[in-house]
């Protein structure tokens, strides 16, 4: 990988790419994806020794940013009942106001993305399932999250497309017509199966 090329090691520290601090890991990425097949001098500390490398993320074969093959580093921490219920509304509003950005960056074309089926979920809860139970519970987690904003999207046959339709009912003071709401219901779901027909083909496909 372009981590292991660069002479990255385990538990090194990324502090700066190109003079950029990196402080998290989203800022990390963040300034790697910036840089596709860009030679950038990378500050690294390991233990207490500051180093400079030099790192040429390579292009995503799915977008135009950069990647360099590396993963977070995780910890196990143990909490009490409140300390583990305090932690896991924290984690669970993180990762639902970042997806929820990236659903809005996709929407608008400023954050590359694309939607995967059931084989490219599969796949995917398969890979991480292979780095630990950690990050499988991570994975699992955020794919509740991006079906639970996906399900709220205003369009029919979703709980966000009842929500309109009730917020019809109350503008109107009575109830709609319910030939109407089947066939409009019928409609989405038609819309929705073919779509994840089409982004399952591409996911074997591809």
């Amino acid at each position: 990988s372009p981590a292991a090329l660069a002479g990255l090691q385990p538990k090194d520290f990324i502090r700066a790419v190109n003079g950029t601090q990196t402080q998290s890991w989203q800022a990390l990425v963040k300034a790697i994806r910036t840089y596709p097949n860009q030679r950038v001098p990378i500050e690294v500390l390991r233990g207490e020794e500051l180093l400079i490398l030099q790192l040429t993320p390579e292009k995503n074969p799915r977008g135009n940013h950069g990647v360099i093959g590396v993963g977070p580093m995780y910890s196990v921490e143990k909490f009490g009942l409140m300390g583990s219920m305090k932690v896991g509304i924290r984690g669970s509003w993180n990762m639902l106001t970042r997806t929820t950005s990236l659903l809005w960056g996709m929407l608008q074309g400023s954050q590359e993305g694309q939607l995967s089926g059931i084989p490219g979920i599969v796949k995917m809860v398969s890979a991480q399932a292979q780095r630990g139970i950690g990050r499988l519970l991570e994975a699992l987690a955020s794919l509740s999250v991006g079906l639970c904003l996906l399900n709220l999207i205003p369009f029919p046959a979703l709980d966000g497309g009842r929500l309109v339709f009730l917020g019809m009912e109350a503008i109107r003071g009575k109830p709609l017509p319910k030939k109407f709401e089947m066939i409009t219901n019928a409609i989405g779901f038609l819309l929705l199966f073919a779509v994840m027909i089409v982004v399952s083909v591409r996911d074997v496909v591809g």
